[in-house]
C-alpha cells in the first residue's frame, strides 16, 4: 500500500475508499487513489485516471468469464460483448460507458473538466467495484458503504457548492446505480435488472439442488454430465464460474471420448480463452475431436488450417476438413466453402459448386450466409440478379440480428442503389444497426441527423450517434467529428478536441486524416507549422492511395516551399493522381512547358 502524505490523503480513509480491491489488483487501488486525490484539485486528471480504471475492471471481468481474447479488445468492443454474453446488465453497461465517454473527453481535450462528472464517475466505479467481489470474489462481501470524497483544500470550493454536486449530480442521479431494493425507484432498465436478479435469487435452491445431481452423474461416469459441469463452470451460466472446476470437467469428459468436449477443450487451448494457452495440446484434442467426424471440430479445424490461424497454414488439408464438415451438413461450413468457391477466394472459382453450397447454408438458416446470398442476388456479380429475392434474403438476415446486413439494407434504401430509395426503410434499419452497435450505420445516422440529409435534421441526436461512432474508434467518425468541432461545423466548435480526435484518426491510419492533418501542419492553416511532421502526414496519406494527398504531395515537391524540391518525384505523384481520376492533378501535367512548371494552386 501506498504511505499517503496527510496532504494526499482523503477523508474516506488512509488508502482511499478502494482499498477493498488490494487483494485483486494493486493497480485498481493505485488509478482509485489517484482518481480521488484529483477529484477537486484536478478534475480533468481525474476523469483521465477513471477511464484507465474502467477499462482494467472490465479487463478482470473479461477474464473472469473466460473471455482472453477481451483483454485486447477496446472498451467499447469488450463492453458490448460483456452485454451480450449476459456477463454484464445493460444498466452496468450504459455506466461504464459513461465513465468510459467522460474520460476519453478528458483525455483528448486538456481543458474538459468538470468536478460533477468526476464525482459521479467515482460513484460508479464504486459501486462496479463492488458488484465485482461480490460477483467473482466473495458473494458475502460487505463493504462500509459509498463515502463522498472531499476536498484536500477547502479553499479551491466552497462546502456548499460540493453538497450541492454531491446531492444533485450523485444522490439524485447515483443512488439506484446497482440498487437491489425492489421498491427503489429507477428506470425501466434497471427495474427489469432488478427483476431478473429478483428471480435468480428465488431459483438459486433449484439450480443448487440441480447442480448437486449433475455433479453425481458426472461422478459416476456420465459423460454427458460431464461436459454440461464443463459447459456451466466455464460460461458462469446459472452457477458462480469457476474456471479451474470447468476445465477439470471439460478434460475428464475429453478424456472419456465425448467429442464437444475435446473440441471445446482444443478451441480453448490452441487461443488461450479460460486455460493456459497450448497450441499443441490443443492442436491434438482438436483433431481427435474432428477425426471423430463431429462437424464443429472438422470446421474450426479447416479453418485454422488453412488461413494459418493458431496452428501452422495447410491449405490442401484445410480445404479437406471444410469440404467434409459441409458435407456433413455443418451451416458455417457450407456457408464459407460456398462463399470461397463463388468469389474465387482461396479456391478455384466454381460457380455451380459455390452456389450450391451458400444456397444449403441458407436453407439451414445461417445467418450470415443469408446475408451473403441476398448481397450476391442484388448485385448480379457472382450471381443471375434477382433484386426482390435478395432484398427478401437481406432483410431475413437483419430481421435475425446480422448488424451489416442491417447497415447494408439502410444504405441502399438511403441512397437508392440497387433497391428502391425508401428514405422510411432506411431510416429504419439505420438506427436498428446504430442501436446495435454498428460502427459505420452509428456514424451515418449522426452525420445525416446533422446535416438534415434524407433524415429531419437534430444536431443533438447527431452529435450523439456520431461520438458514439467516435468513441468505439471508427476512424471515419473520429475525422468527422474533429473537423467538425474544429470548424464548428454543426457542432459548438473546440478546436483543442477537434484536433485531438483529428490526430486519434490520423494515428488510425484514416487516409482523408492524415492528407488533412499534413497539409494543415505544413501550411500553418490552424496549426503551428511544422514542416517534418506535416510531411510525414501528406506522404503517409499519398502512399494510403488518398488521391488527393497524391496531388498536393507532388504539388509540395515541385513547388519546393515546404519540403526540398524533387520535381522529377512530384511529377510521378501527380501522374499517380491523376491515372486515379484527379482531374486537378491532370490539369498540373498539362501546364508543364519545355519542363518548367507554371506554378500556382488550382
Amino acid at each position: 500500500m501506498h504511505d499517503l502524505s496527510n496532504k494526499e490523503s482523503l477523508m474516506v480513509s488512509n488508502h482511499g475508499l478502494f482499498s477493498f480491491l488490494a487483494d485483486v489488483s494493486v493497480d485498481l487501488v493505485r488509478l482509485g487513489e489517484q482518481l480521488e486525490r484529483n477529484l477537486f484539485d484536478d478534475p480533468h486528471a481525474s476523469l483521465a485516471k477513471a477511464r484507465v480504471f474502467g477499462e482494467e475492471l472490465a479487463k478482470l471481468i473479461a477474464a473472469k468469464e473466460g473471455r482472453a481474447k477481451l483483454v485486447s479488445a477496446t472498451q467499447y468492443e469488450r463492453l458490448k460483448a460483456l452485454a451480450q454474453q449476459g456477463a454484464i446488465t445493460e444498466v452496468m453497461r450504459s455506466h461504464f460507458d459513461f465513465v468510459r465517454t467522460e474520460g476519453n473527453k478528458a483525455v483528448h481535450n486538456p481543458k474538459y473538466e468538470s468536478i460533477e462528472q468526476a464525482l459521479r464517475a467515482h460513484r460508479i466505479l464504486y459501486e462496479l467495484s463492488v458488484w465485482f467481489m461480490k460477483q467473482y470474489v466473495n458473494p458475502s462481501f460487505m463493504h462500509e458503504g459509498y463515502v463522498h470524497p472531499r476536498p484536500t483544500s477547502p479553499e479551491n470550493i466552497s462546502l456548499d457548492r460540493i453538497e450541492e454536486i454531491l446531492e444533485k449530480a450523485l444522490e439524485k442521479k447515483l443512488k439506484q446505480v446497482m440498487s437491489t431494493d425492489p421498491g427503489a425507484t429507477g428506470t425501466m432498465e434497471q427495474e427489469s435488472a432488478i427483476a431478473a436478479q429478483t428471480n435468480l435469487i428465488e431459483n438459486n435452491d433449484k439450480v443448487s439442488e440441480g447442480m448437486k445431481w449433475l455433479a453425481k452423474a458426472a461422478e459416476a461416469g456420465d459423460v454427458w454430465s460431464m461436459a454440461e459441469m464443463a459447459y456451466r463452470h466455464l460460461t458462469g451460466k446459472q452457477v458462480k464460474q469457476d474456471v479451474v472446476e470447468g476445465e477439470k470437467w471439460l478434460r475428464k469428459a475429453s478424456h472419456a471420448g465425448d467429442r464437444w468436449s475435446m473440441m471445446e477443450l482444443g478451441y480453448r487451448l490452441i487461443v488461450g480463452e479460460g486455460l493456459r494457452q497450448d497450441a499443441v495440446e490443443g492442436e491434438k484434442w482438436l483433431r481427435r475431436s474432428a477425426e471423430a467426424e463431429y462437424p464443429d471440430a472438422m470446421r474450426i479445424l479447416g479453418y485454422r488450417l488453412l488461413e494459418g490461424d493458431g496452428l501452422k497454414r495447410n491449405e490442401v488439408e484445410g480445404k479437406r476438413w471444410i469440404q467434409r464438415a459441409a458435407e456433413k451438413e455443418e451451416p458455417i461450413a457450407m456457408r464459407i466453402l460456398g462463399y470461397r468457391l463463388l468469389h474465387g477466394v482461396g479456391y478455384e472459382r466454381d460457380q455451380e459448386q459455390g452456389e450450391y453450397w451458400l444456397r444449403k447454408a441458407v436453407e439451414a438458416g445461417e445467418v450470415v450466409a443469408m446475408r451473403e446470398w441476398g448481397m450476391a442476388l442484388i448485385e448480379g456479380t457472382v450471381l443471375r440478379q434477382d433484386v426482390i429475392s435478395g432484398e427478401r434474403w437481406l432483410a431475413k438476415a437483419a430481421e435475425a440480428g446480422d448488424e451489416l446486413a442491417m447497415a447494408h439494407l439502410a444504405y441502399k434504401k438511403l441512397t437508392g442503389k440497387q433497391l428502391q430509395q425508401d428514405m422510411i426503410g432506411g431510416e429504419k434499419w439505420l438506427r436498428k444497426a446504430s442501436q446495435a452497435g454498428e460502427k459505420w450505420s452509428m456514424m451515418e445516422l449522426g452525420r445525416r441527423l446533422l446535416a438534415g440529409d434524407g433524415l429531419i435534421q437534430n444536431a443533438h441526436e447527431g452529435e450523439m450517434w456520431l461520438r458514439r461512432s467516435a468513441e468505439a474508434e471508427y476512424p471515419v467518425a473520429m475525422r468527422i467529428l474533429g473537423h467538425r468541432l474544429m470548424e464548428g461545423d454543426g457542432l459548438q466548435q473546440n478546436v483543442a478536441e477537434g484536433k485531438a480526435w483529428l490526430r486519434w484518426a490520423a494515428e488510425k491510419e484514416e487516409p482523408i486524416a492524415m492528407r488533412v492533418l499534413g497539409y494543415r501542419l505544413l501550411y500553418g492553416i490552424g496549426y503551428v507549422p511544422d514542416l517534418v511532421e506535416g510531411q510525414y502526414w501528406l506522404r503517409k496519406a499519398a502512399e494510403a492511395g488518398e488521391v488527393i494527398a497524391m496531388r498536393e504531395y507532388g504539388c509540395a515537391l515541385i513547388e519546393g516551399k515546404v519540403m526540398a524540391q524533387d520535381i522529377a518525384a512530384g511529377e510521378r505523384w501527380l501522374t499517380k493522381a491523376a491515372e486515379a481520376g484527379d482531374a486537378k492533378a491532370g490539369q498540373w501535367l498539362k501546364k508543364k512547358k519545355g519542363g518548367l512548371w507554371n506554378l500556382f494552386r488550382l
